[in-house]
């Protein structure tokens, strides 16, 4: 088996490795996900919050995804009457012409000619995912999912990274899927990571970099239709999502922190 590598604090590394070792025996059970940072339940899964309760205690952090929007003041109330602490995303999804918009910004915003694209998989040096990591955590505190997953090893994905002139990462996009294919969303790609570099912002890397990981994701392995999770009030991502074509919609992602086993205020950005 391949070694599997974690990223970001030890907090975030010990969540990583329970949560491949929890996944090896939930992979199976449709209600439960993962895009390889942990595991959470889907929104719509009978005994939802029960769950979520569970995966929280056991990994410290866990995520409930597709949650209605009606319900997340309730399910938000439960989990800070466990005593735990809460972030919230909300759920933002393509549409038709999201793939055709990737298509047109790959050609007509292409990346600079010094800036290269490299496709994660089975052979790329550990140490590449370590400054790709690297490079994340220190232009955001976005978290690298572990890389069994970024490989393509352990789920249907796609990792890329953009390389200045001397090789060192710059911009990133991933898509995982995360879901069992016979749920409503097992269809749809877990689709983000995007991080750039603070040197290079302001040059439209994560814009390209993200419509090539969906075109990628839609030629390796037939995904046309992508979610992802935006905070509130993060106007550049609301923009940058619907430059290609994905809209909000009545769902959102609670992520529950267990403070006595995860002392991280988030899990990523």
């Amino acid at each position: 088996m391949t070694e599997t590598d974690y990223y970001g604090s030890p907090d975030q590394q010990a969540t990583g490795r329970k949560a491949e070792a929890l996944w090896r025996l939930l992979r199976q059970d449709d209600c439960f996900g993962t895009h390889g940072r942990s595991v959470g339940v889907r929104g719509d899964a009978e005994d939802a919050l029960a769950l979520h309760l569970a995966l929280t205690r056991l990994l410290g952090v866990s995520a409930c995804d597709h949650l209605p929007i009606d319900r997340a003041e309730e399910h938000i109330r439960a989990c800070d009457e466990e005593g735990l602490k809460t972030d919230r995303f909300e759920v933002w999804e393509s549409t038709a012409q999201s793939l055709d918009l990737a298509r047109s910004i790959v050609e007509q915003r292409p990346l600079p000619q010094a800036v290269s694209v490299t496709h994660v998989d089975r052979h790329t040096p550990a140490e590449d995912l370590r400054a790709l990591s690297r490079m994340m955590a220190d232009s955001g505190g976005v978290l690298l999912p572990n890389s069994r997953v970024m490989r393509g090893i352990d789920a249907k994905s796609v990792c890329l990274f953009a390389r200045d002139g001397e090789g060192r990462p710059v911009a990133s996009s991933a898509a995982v899927a995360m879901f069992h294919p016979s749920t409503p969303v097992g269809g749809a790609a877990w689709w983000g990571m995007l991080s750039t570099a603070e040197h290079r912002r302001g040059e439209g890397l994560a814009l390209t970099m993200g419509s090539l990981s969906m075109l990628a994701m839609n030629r390796g392995h037939g995904f046309t239709r992508f979610f992802t999770g935006i905070r509130e009030g993060n106007d550049a991502s609301e923009r940058l999502c619907a430059k290609l074509g994905l809209v909000r919609q009545p769902l959102c992602v609670v992520i529950a922190i267990d403070p006595t086993a995860f002392g991280a205020g988030r899990l990523t950005k």
